[in-house]
């Protein structure tokens, strides 16, 4: 076990390997060298404890510094499972890997940081990874894509504040499925096609659910759709492109196996479109409700319904 004490400034002139823990007592400030990475593996781990008033900076060793200068701090499967960045700066990183990056298997916490002038993405969760806290996470003047997550941790994802970053989102990498909460994270949400089974997928008042060229959203085995907006703050439903048009996403699809308490209550839904089904369609024997709702600049007919449609002051077009 190592530590920086109060006010210690480090230059790391190399990439190294973290293999014990390594603590960065508050106002620590370590300087990265150019194309820089921190790997922590064989079960070591980093821990920053800066506070509100004399923060932990990781930084670039460059006097102009900018983002991407060093490259990033990985998390390896091997380390251990109680690394924290607390009250932490994060200047100049970033890689096609994220600044911070966490393997498979592997654990990191964030606690009141920021990252600012961060290239690519500034934190890449590789599926079954996980976050021990995500609490008071800022992004400055930093690349559009702020986290890459898998699926399981999106739900636990807490609202993310940014200042100088031109279209904010976090990207889910997989199947955004059944018994999951999408909280208003503040920015949007871009979602590939997924398939929902086994339970309810909640969007809560205000997100905004970004949808990826040609994705599909399925609900079936259980499944269900219930996004809860209300009359001052719509869920938005939309396309996730830089310069969106109708038909850039395709359809939801919902299925007789679905649960029959299916629902959108104050939504937008806006850039989809199928000529052959429409925005959305549903199978002889689901269920589906609409409160509030309007469908507008979408490529196709909006509501293809073979089953049971329950509309209350909702604007769409029928599919014939």
């Amino acid at each position: 076990h190592e530590a920086l004490h109060h006010g210690h400034t480090s230059l790391v002139k190399n990439s190294f390997s973290l293999k014990g823990t390594l603590t960065l007592a508050k106002c620590t400030t370590v300087l990265l060298p150019p194309g820089g990475i921190v790997s922590v593996m064989d079960n070591g781990a980093l821990k920053a404890e800066g506070t509100a008033d004399c923060p932990v900076t990781l930084r670039s060793v460059k006097n102009s510094p900018a983002a991407g200068d060093w490259s990033r701090i990985e998390f390896q499967r091997t380390s251990s499972n109680d690394s924290l960045l607390a009250h932490t700066h994060v200047l100049h990183g970033g890689s096609e890997y994220g600044a911070l990056w966490v393997d498979e298997g592997a654990s990191l916490g964030l606690d009141a940081v920021t990252f600012e002038q961060v290239r690519e993405t500034g934190v890449q969760w590789e599926p079954t990874s996980l976050f021990t806290q995500f609490r008071d996470v800022r992004f400055v003047n930093s690349a559009d894509v702020l986290v890459l997550v898998p699926s399981a941790l999106a739900g636990s994802l807490t609202a993310i504040t940014t200042s100088g970053v031109s279209r904010p989102r976090v990207v889910v990498r997989d199947d955004l499925s059944a018994a999951t909460t999408c909280r208003n994270l503040g920015v949007a949400l871009q979602v590939p096609s997924m398939n929902v089974r086994g339970g309810a997928l909640e969007v809560e008042a205000g997100t905004v659910l970004q949808l990826e060229p040609g994705a599909v959203i399925g609900v079936f085995e259980g499944g269900a759709l219930r996004f809860l907006g209300t009359s001052t703050s719509p869920v938005t439903v939309e396309s996730s492109k830089t310069s969106p048009a109708p038909g850039d996403w395709l359809r939801f699809d919902v299925y007789a196996t679905s649960q029959a308490n299916n629902l959108f209550r104050n939504v937008v839904v806006r850039h989809g479109g199928d000529a052959n089904y429409g925005v959305l369609w549903l199978e002889d024997g689901a269920t589906f409700g609409l409160e509030q709702t309007t469908f507008t600049s979408n490529s196709s007919c909006d509501v293809s319904a073979s089953g049971t449609l329950n509309a209350l002051a909702s604007t769409f077009e029928r599919c014939l």
